[in-house]
């Protein structure tokens, strides 16, 4: 991980990664963000979000549009297609949240997206 970050998920991904280095000790709030990462979760701005995107947040808990992200994908299968009601929930949760630019990180909310369609798409069948 680049010196700056402490853990590392893509959105729906299957794995995190979270930095331990010998120097400080794991966050349990740093694992608890990049696990919501793997549920859809998204970086916001506010400063008491467990989402916040710098390692220095004063996060406790998750804000509003994550606790509505983290309650639609809760019962997420990894490797599994999402449900189409999931999809759906998520798709409107994150076009609502894109209309709050200064809250919530555009970058990441693209990123949601595409993942979103990728585990949207039927499997292909070998």
């Amino acid at each position: 991980l680049p010196d700056d970050h402490y853990g590392l998920a893509s959105s729906f991904g299957r794995h995190a990664i979270v930095r331990c280095d010998g120097r400080r000790q794991v966050r349990a709030l740093t694992v608890v963000h990049e696990l919501g990462h793997l549920l859809g979760a998204v970086h916001v701005s506010a400063r008491a979000s467990v989402m916040h995107p710098q390692v220095v947040f004063d996060g406790r808990f998750f804000d509003p549009l994550n606790r509505r992200i983290l309650s639609s994908s809760r019962d997420r299968r990894f490797g599994e297609p999402l449900s189409e009601s999931t999809v759906r929930q998520l798709r409107a949760i994150y076009n609502a949240a894109a209309r709050f630019p200064d809250e919530v990180d555009a970058d990441d909310l693209a990123s949601l997206q595409a993942a979103l369609e990728r585990l949207a798409a039927p499997q292909l069948s070998e």
